[in-house]
């Protein structure tokens, strides 16, 4: 018996795959794009760097992956900054029902 399981690949990856059996004939069009998850192609839709320019890139930072979202509020970007904002909202809002977590 052999074990198998599910081949893990990146959103470009995928859609290359698709086209890839597309052009030889191995499936149609519509189950190419069937095959391709809408959250890949969501991947795909935010900014990338080049592969040429990456590869010329110098490393200045390092962080934690993430992709782009959605947040509403103020930035800032020191620990005293933060708490004198909250202090400022927590003022402005007060009696006012809110949900905050």
């Amino acid at each position: 018996m052999l074990q198998t399981r599910t081949g893990k690949r990146t959103a470009a990856a995928a859609l290359q795959v698709a086209v890839d059996m597309v052009n030889e004939g191995l499936i149609d069009k519509k189950t190419a794009v069937l095959r391709v998850e809408p959250a890949q192609i969501d991947q795909l839709l935010h900014k990338q760097l080049d592969k040429k320019a990456q590869d010329m890139a110098q490393l200045i930072a390092k962080g934690l992956p993430a992709s782009p979202g959605a947040a509403v509020g103020m930035a800032v970007f020191h620990a005293d900054d933060a708490v004198e904002e909250a202090k400022k909202w927590e003022k402005s809002n007060s009696g006012k029902n809110r949900n905050i977590t």
